[in-house]
């Protein structure tokens, strides 16, 4: 990536100062007692870079390979399919006001990426896109260079003449002082939609138009676009196509499944994806003391420490078992056994598949997926398939698409199905 945005030809815009600066708006009142009149949208943004070609070639001929490292698929499998770039992107962050549903519509700031090609075009489709489970901070969208996903995402759709946005989601990026939200339906639902919002202001600042819209995202990104893309419906706001790649839409059966019928291929961090959803659901709801409930004593400090990132990746995955039984307490068992307690009666109720969609929809699933089970990924179409949608499509991604493969599959297949809509 180049620092040098300001070389950019902008001639698209109608004005060059735009581009250049940084515009600051009004800060919330982060003690307004009054939060059913809490104003959410655009803060400030600033300009962070300008992607160009050889950007872009070297995110499809380099980055690839080091994304599938561990995978038994070959990078050669997606490269010659990856789109090659049709035009620059400028990058910006963008700074908006939002509220947390689960604590009484609180006041707080959160961050995303707004990717804007470099066209002549004033009228451009938009594709929102909801990152997968990422465990440091500085890996969320804003910050595309730690973000692999987010990178191919520039390359397969805004530097092909989409505006890509993208919600750091609470807790993560470089300004949100909140807790991890990891799994948190409402806020996160809500971030994504005042993202979208911010957005369409920052558009409108630069004198653009959106014509089509689009929903996508990834594993736990896959979750959120669903339940994102319901709310959109809720709210009338058109979306004209969505895709998903190995969405686990049903949290409750996300994690039951992996501790009461685990698989060989399971993936050995499962343990931190369940204890971050444990610590985010009890910090954003209020249950006080369910950490402490269901994870051995022996390990909450490193389990604490990873929610709030002051514990690295390395050091969680060689303290803390893989070993669940190890890790967690008879009590965690017995209760999600029966759907008992909060944390598993909260996991009921954060289902994101079961309404009748308007939207067209795709859902992409492997089966060596050693995340979420191809039964998972797919569970939304069936369902909505037995009310009667007949535009709901599950589509394999290969008898050995794993976990990445899966994301692969489904930016490359869903290109061209993608584009009709424009």
């Amino acid at each position: 990536m180049k620092k040098s945005f300001l070389k950019i030809s902008l001639g698209i815009f109608v004005s060059l100062l735009i581009f250049g600066s940084c515009k600051k708006e009004t800060e919330p009142n982060q003690n307004n007692n009054n939060p059913e009149t809490v104003v959410t949208g655009l803060l400030s943004y600033e300009a962070l870079d300008t992607l160009y070609a050889n950007d872009f070639n070297k995110i499809i001929d380099q980055d690839l390979g080091n994304f599938l490292a561990d995978s038994a698929n070959p990078p050669s499998k997606y490269i010659p399919r990856m789109a090659r770039p049709k035009n620059d992107v400028a990058l910006f962050r963008v700074r908006y006001q939002s509220i947390i549903p689960e604590q009484g519509n609180r006041p707080t700031i959160a961050t995303g990426l707004v990717a804007i090609p470099v066209v002549s075009s004033k009228e451009l489709p938009v594709i929102s896109y909801q990152h997968g489970t990422i465990f440091e901070k500085n890996q969320a969208p804003s910050q595309p260079e730690n973000s692999f996903e987010t990178r191919f995402m520039l390359s397969q759709f805004a530097a092909q003449g989409y505006v890509l946005i993208a919600a750091d989601y609470f807790g993560l990026g470089p300004v949100s002082n909140e807790l991890n939200s990891y799994f948190v339906k409402n806020s996160t639902e809500q971030a994504c939609l005042d993202m979208y919002k911010a957005s369409m202001q920052l558009l409108e600042k630069f004198n653009l138009t959106k014509t089509k819209f689009f929903v996508n995202g990834w594993s736990q990104g896959g979750y959120n676009s669903m339940t994102f893309l319901r709310r959109l419906e809720n709210e009338n706001i058109k979306v004209d196509a969505a895709f998903t790649a190995a969405g686990p839409v049903d949290p409750l059966l996300a994690i039951t499944r992996g501790l009461f019928n685990p698989r060989p291929i399971d993936a050995i961090w499962i343990n931190a994806i369940i204890t971050n959803m444990i610590i985010s659901i009890e910090k954003y709801n209020g249950y006080a003391g369910l950490t402490e409930e269901y994870v051995k004593k022996d390990y909450l400090d490193k389990v604490i420490g990873f929610h709030n990132f002051s514990v690295s990746e390395k050091d969680f995955f060689t303290k803390v078992p893989t070993n669940l039984d190890s890790l967690f307490t008879p009590q965690f068992f017995d209760d999600a056994k029966a759907t008992r307690g909060m944390f598993w009666k909260t996991l009921a109720a954060s289902e994101a598949y079961k309404w009748y969609s308007r939207t067209p929809f795709r859902s992409y699933y492997g089966l060596k997926d050693e995340v979420v089970p191809d039964y998972l990924a797919t569970l939304g179409v069936e369902y909505m398939k037995k009310l009667g949608k007949q535009d709901a499509v599950a589509i394999i991604a290969g008898d050995s698409a794993d976990h990445r493969a899966t994301y692969l599959e489904s930016i490359t297949d869903a290109k061209s199905w993608i584009d009709s809509f424009k």
